[in-house]
């Protein structure tokens, strides 16, 4: 779990008296969508162009 998930929590109830452990996740599930979705187009774009994933890195996808 989350290791700030009380702290954020406890800044949310100022704001929202109502507000938990659910509305935090609710609301924190189009970014992990998001964020997802662009960076797994990210990675099929290194992949594509052959394009290292890292500094002296030797792994690269190739369709052999």
């Amino acid at each position: 779990m989350f290791a700030f998930y009380p702290l954020i929590i406890s800044y949310m109830q100022r704001y929202c008296s109502q507000s938990g452990i659910g509305t935090l996740v609710s609301m924190m599930v189009p970014y992990s969508i998001g964020l997802l979705i662009a960076l797994t187009a990210m990675l099929y774009l290194f992949w594509g162009l052959e394009i290292p994933l890292g500094f002296n890195s030797g792994y690269t996808y190739s369709l052999q």
